[in-house]
């Protein structure tokens, strides 16, 4: 009984699993993946106390997700997902994300987690939160709205207060020329 028991935990240590969300959870950080294509990857980060993070995301997505269907494998400190356009590998031990394409090259990976930091002084929005990428030498950056600093390409800047106002409108996405949209 003890040596079948184990012969089937060995089995499923190495089977693929195939399946359209992906949930982790590192420390107070939960990452929510979940594929609405072959190559669109739609990726949620919240604290696990935050009940909102979930319920109420303040994201619109019109899109209505395709059967995708990635292959999951289940490594000793990642695991990867993998459908015919990219693969996404998770780190369960930093919580970091890389994003590869077929081919083997690094779409966009994670420098560093998530922070999600209290604000005091704020009953809207309660947090302040910060993301960082590392991107490849003569990568540029554009978008994130009407931004007026006179600079279409907007790496290596840092917005800290992005609200609308008369001149100003931010929209939260951005595009590289690596082929990739944030």
């Amino acid at each position: 009984m003890k040596k079948t028991l184990f012969s089937l935990l060995l089995l499923s240590a190495f089977t693929q699993v195939y399946g359209q969300d992906y949930t982790m959870t590192v420390g107070n950080i939960v990452t929510e993946i979940k594929f609405y294509s072959p190559e669109i990857v739609r990726v949620t980060k919240y604290q696990k106390s935050d009940e909102l993070g979930k319920a109420d995301p303040k994201v619109v997505v019109t899109m209505t997700p395709q059967t995708v269907n990635p292959k999951t494998l289940h490594g000793t400190n990642v695991d990867t997902l993998q459908t015919e356009r990219m693969m996404v590998i998770c780190n369960r031990v930093s919580g970091l994300l890389n994003f590869i394409r077929p081919d083997g090259t690094t779409l966009i990976r994670e420098r560093s987690k998530a922070t999600f930091t209290k604000r005091t002084s704020h009953t809207i929005d309660p947090y302040t939160v910060s993301q960082t990428f590392r991107l490849t030498n003569g990568e540029a950056i554009y978008g994130l709205g009407q931004v007026q600093d006179g600079a279409l390409n907007h790496r290596n800047k840092s917005y800290n207060h992005m609200v609308q106002n008369n001149t100003t409108v931010w929209i939260p996405f951005f595009h590289s020329t690596r082929g990739y949209g944030l």
